[in-house]
């Protein structure tokens, strides 16, 4: 069974890629798809710049960061102590 935390941090990073979607399906699916290609499962590390950044409507689609990325910061901001997110 999942740690609750985990539950909620998942559901953070799945909510955040439909925002992400909302915002153009085509240009979401095109640039998941090329990042994933060229990070892999790197994708979904958190750097450590993002620590602080501040959460609105443009930081889902930041292109210094791959979607992933921001997916799992916005799932960290939630359940910082949830065992999913690993920082880079």
């Amino acid at each position: 069974m999942w740690d609750p935390d985990d539950q909620l941090s998942l559901l953070a990073h799945e909510m955040t890629h439909s925002v992400q979607w909302e915002q153009g399906p085509v240009s979401f699916a095109a640039r998941y798809t090329g990042e994933w290609l060229w990070n892999g499962s790197d994708a979904y590390n958190v750097p450590k710049s993002m620590l602080g950044m501040t959460l609105d409507s443009s930081t889902v689609r930041a292109w210094n960061y791959t979607f992933d990325e921001i997916a799992d910061y916005m799932a960290w901001q939630v359940a910082p102590s949830a065992g999913r997110v690993h920082l880079k």
